[in-house]
């Protein structure tokens, strides 16, 4: 859509909404560019209203929520995402372009951020879609975790925590091998989820394309609802991972995946805390944690 006729049809729609929808739509008409680069909680900051708001004018503008108008506010102004390096460049400009009594510490930004980044994932969760998500994990024989460079790593935690409560859930995306062996088991009994940021990895792309071939059941824990991991699933959590530094911030899927197994853990039977015993007794048996002595030395 270009900038003339999101500006139409954006104008058209003004005279029906409430008044607060309007001074925020206005907004949105007259500075599309700030929606494309600032986060739900510090737009609705800026226009002095609500931080659900923004996420009302969305719906009430035909978009699913407030990280689809920002899509478009982004297309509409041709933004364009920078490379890593331009962002590292960007970042040591900015440090360096004012003085040190004006700048706001950069701990406080990257803060700033993440808080932003968790009070727009809560603006936009959908409960009663996460709900059925976990319904159809739970009920699923196999559960396989894909995330690939930089979810790599949160991909594996969310495998290992889960796996202490259960024994059928399996991560792949670091090597070949394992992703040909545990994909080789998935059918429509199954579940898989899918973590994926900005820009997307090849490999997690084609390892949840190729669940979904087998029929299971796709959940994408993602930044982007309109991107290509999204398109994938039956069920997606936006996690935002909006950062004033080079690199995505993960702090809201992190809380995804937290959420997740709690929820897990809540609907689960006494086999799973059965388990979760089981696991503690052997790790204090092997001695895998360490504990104080006695003497307490």
């Amino acid at each position: 859509m270009d900038r003339t006729r999101f500006s139409n049809d954006l104008s058209g729609r003004l005279s029906a909404l409430s008044p607060q929808l309007q001074k925020a739509g206005r907004y949105v008409l007259d500075h599309p560019e700030e929606i494309a680069m600032n986060s739900l909680r510090s737009v609705a900051a800026e226009i002095e209203v609500a931080p659900p708001t923004m996420s009302r004018l969305a719906r009430a503008l035909g978009f699913h929520d407030y990280s689809a108008l920002r899509e478009t506010c982004r297309a509409t102004t041709r933004h364009r995402h920078l490379s890593l390096a331009q962002k590292a460049k960007a970042l040591q400009a900015a440090g360096r372009g004012m003085a040190e009594s004006e700048r706001v510490p950069f701990a406080f930004q990257q803060s700033r951020a993440a808080l932003d980044n968790i009070e727009t994932f809560l603006a936009e969760l959908d409960v009663a879609d996460l709900r059925r998500a976990v319904d159809r994990i739970a009920k699923a024989d196999r559960v396989l975790v894909i995330g690939s460079l930089s979810v790599a790593p949160f991909a594996r935690y969310l495998a290992y925590v889960a796996g202490i409560a259960f024994d059928n859930w399996f991560c792949v995306g670091d090597t070949t091998a394992s992703a040909a062996a545990h994909m080789a088991g998935i059918s429509k009994k199954s579940a898989a989820i899918a973590l994926g940021m900005t820009p997307f990895a090849a490999t997690t792309l084609k390892l949840t394309e190729m669940a979904r071939e087998r029929g299971a059941c796709v959940l994408a824990i993602t930044d982007d609802r309109s991107g290509p991991l999204a398109v994938l699933a039956d069920h997606v959590v936006l996690a935002p991972s909006e950062s004033p530094q080079f690199f995505p911030s993960h702090i809201s899927s992190l809380l995804v995946m937290e959420i997740l197994i709690g929820m897990l853990m809540i609907r689960a039977g006494s086999s799973a805390v059965s388990r979760v015993q089981g696991v503690e007794d052997i790790r204090n048996a092997i001695g895998e944690t360490w504990t104080a002595s006695p003497d307490g030395q």
